[in-house]
């Protein structure tokens, strides 16, 4: 999915799959694979019952063992962002993405924010603080190789800082300017950030750092989503409530 027009993979992605379909048995690899890459479309757009189907049928594919593991990490991904939260599948797909390294780095990630969300709903928001950042020390050990993991983790950190601590906006500066070296295969978190910074600045009332963020992560977005999707609304929304305060 590192590409700017999430849209026009989706049509990518489908015609794909209708060529596999119609050369290879219905449950070979490839087309698990493509079944796979439809699931990633719609959990990218959050259309979590979608990608859950597809995800469950590129399960049913001759898969191979890499290919196996990360199709059930997707789906162990999907339960808790339904917000169904369950410890054993947090802890599932955390222990389970130590073993793809090379393939999943993405869902490592998830994982730890999986973990850090299960700790913060148990009340135990200082464990998912520490959590976070005894996994990004991991990934500062070689900082040039990590800046995409380190600006997620940072912003895993940064939502569950108050926004009254002066650390939240430090960590989400420090992770924006990390993405920005690597936006080329990172629009959708660029444009999560911008919007996180928005939402600190609107509501410290520093309303043109607000207004410049919030805008930025509109323009990422609008090239992402479809039309009238639930995140270009409220990315428009917040905007609207900068420029009120103007």
């Amino acid at each position: 999915m590192r590409i700017t027009n999430w849209k026009e993979a989706l049509k990518n992605y489908n015609l794909a799959y209708e060529i596999k379909k119609k050369e290879l048995y219905p449950n070979h690899r490839k087309i698990g694979r493509a079944l796979n890459c439809i699931g990633n479309y719609y959990k990218v757009i959050e259309d979590y019952v979608q990608a859950m189907k597809f995800y469950e049928d590129a399960l049913q594919c001759q898969n191979d063992p890499c290919a196996q593991a990360i199709i059930q990490l997707n789906i162990c991904i999907i339960h808790p962002m339904n917000k169904n939260y369950d410890k054993h599948y947090c802890h599932a797909t955390f222990e389970l993405s130590k073993r793809i390294l090379l393939n999943g780095v993405h869902i490592r990630i998830q994982s730890i924010k999986l973990l850090a969300d299960l700790y913060n709903k148990q009340g135990k928001k200082q464990k998912a603080i520490d959590f976070c950042y005894e996994e990004l020390s991991l990934y500062e050990k070689e900082p040039s190789e990590n800046e995409i993991s380190m600006a997620n983790i940072l912003m895993i950190i940064g939502e569950l800082y108050e926004d009254s601590n002066d650390q939240k906006i430090q960590v989400l500066d420090k992770a924006l300017s990390l993405l920005k070296k690597n936006m080329h295969i990172q629009y959708a978190t660029t444009a999560k950030c911008c919007f996180m910074i928005a939402e600190y600045y609107h509501k410290q009332n520093i309303s043109k750092k607000a207004f410049d963020h919030a805008l930025r992560a509109l323009e990422i977005r609008r090239k992402i989503y479809p039309d009238n999707h639930s995140i270009l609304i409220e990315t428009q929304n917040l905007i609207d409530a900068i420029k009120s305060l103007k």
